[in-house]
């Protein structure tokens, strides 16, 4: 098993040879790592970033050496690209800058719900990376989103959300991606919308029913843009 730190350097993906190295003793052997789980902490401060796998540090990396794109705190993801495939059994992202005891949760999953995710699947408590490419966490993204609070005074009877957009986009609530709830729970979600239209002549609106996934308490609506 290689360790084989990557970077995003002038519109190529490279790699840094001199912090590639074999960690299959970290893992115990190849064949034990096709059957039992992985931890991975990778720990970040101004100074270096250290990776440890099952506690055992493997790598520290001098921030002085990166290149290309810069390490940028909430941008922890995955990546599985051709014939790589894995499955993840739990993801956290915690920030210690303004609290170094406790930290921050930016996010934590344990995918026994819904996929956080917009690619990907999620099987027996596990998320499925095959071919995902390069994959964050939509909080975790950086793009613009428009964003409303809402708290209704009242007993829920209804809620519809009308959303028109000149692009494929994606509705989201408390961080939830929205879709239809069915009757047995899950959730099914339209995909690519829109749809193909002429936006000169006329733009879609899509309607999305959500006293179903609705839930007491206050609620936060996010269109990423």
């Amino acid at each position: 098993m290689l360790f084989k730190p990557h970077t995003w350097n002038d519109g190529n993906i490279s790699t840094y040879t001199e912090h590639t190295k074999d960690v299959t003793g970290a893992v115990g052997s190849v064949e034990e790592l096709k059957t039992t789980p992985v931890s991975v902490l990778i720990d970040v401060t101004e100074k270096e970033i250290k990776t440890y796998l099952n506690e055992q540090l493997i790598d520290t990396f001098p921030i002085s050496d990166s290149r290309g794109i810069a390490p940028i705190a909430g941008s922890l993801g995955l990546r599985a690209e051709a014939n790589e495939n894995g499955t993840v059994d739990n993801f956290k992202l915690t920030d210690y800058t303004d609290d170094a005891e406790n930290g921050k949760v930016i996010y934590n999953y344990d995918f026994e719900g819904e996929n956080p995710f917009t690619k990907g699947t999620i099987k027996d408590g596990k998320f499925v990376a095959s071919q995902l490419g390069i994959l964050f966490p939509p909080q975790a993204s950086g793009v613009p989103t428009f964003r409303k609070s809402v708290t209704p005074k009242a007993e829920l009877v209804s809620a519809k959300l009308y959303t028109a957009g000149l692009g494929v986009y994606d509705a989201f609530i408390n961080g939830e991606r929205v879709g239809t709830r069915l009757d047995d729970g899950s959730m099914k979600y339209d995909e690519l919308k829109p749809g193909y239209t002429h936006f000169q002549n006329e733009p879609f609106i899509i309607r999305m029913m959500l006293h179903r996934c609705w839930r007491r308490g206050k609620k936060i609506f996010s269109l990423p843009t």
